[in-house]
Order: structure tokens, then C-alpha cells, then sequence
């Protein structure tokens, strides 16, 4: 019986921290959307306002990526912070 509560916590725990540890790289899905407007760019048959278009996303895609990127790095340091003893610094 005490096996049997002990794996349900466990399994519960690890429910709850899933989503923690896949919103950890959060930059990761809009690289992949970044690559996507670039290759419609480079391999589509855009026309000017299509490509304006196309290069404004891109834009936009990329300042999105460089937030999500800050964004990751200050909870990684910030991650670090909280698990590192004071006296080993």
C-alpha cells in the first residue's frame, strides 16, 4: 500500500511540473515560425505587397524570438540563483 502512494505522488508531481519544463525554451516554437516566413520568402512567388507583407512578419517574428530569448535566460539565471549556495560564489 505505501508503494502504491508513494508512485501516485510521484506520478502527480511529475504531472504538475510537465509544463513548467516544456515552457522552459520558449523561444524554440517561434524559431521555427521565423524559419517558415523565411523559406515563404525565399522560395515563394511573391508579389510586392505580399512580399512587404512577408518581410514585416519576419520582422516581427524575429523581435518575438529576441523577447522569448531574454525571457529564458533570465529564468535560467535567475534558476541558478535560487539553487546556488551564496557561500560558493
Amino acid at each position: 500500500m505505501e508503494f502504491r502512494k508513494n508512485t501516485i505522488l510521484l506520478l502527480s508531481a511529475g504531472v504538475l511540473a510537465l509544463p513548467g519544463f516544456m515552457g522552459g525554451c520558449s523561444s524554440a516554437p517561434i524559431k521555427v515560425e521565423c524559419r517558415e516566413v523565411q523559406a515563404r520568402i525565399d522560395y515563394g512567388d511573391l508579389s510586392g505587397d505580399q512580399l512587404r507583407f512577408a518581410q514585416q512578419e519576419l520582422e516581427d517574428c524575429r523581435n518575438r524570438v529576441d523577447s522569448a530569448e531574454r525571457k529564458d535566460s533570465a529564468f535560467i539565471e535567475g534558476t541558478e540563483q535560487r539553487f546556488t549556495p551564496s557561500d560558493s560564489q
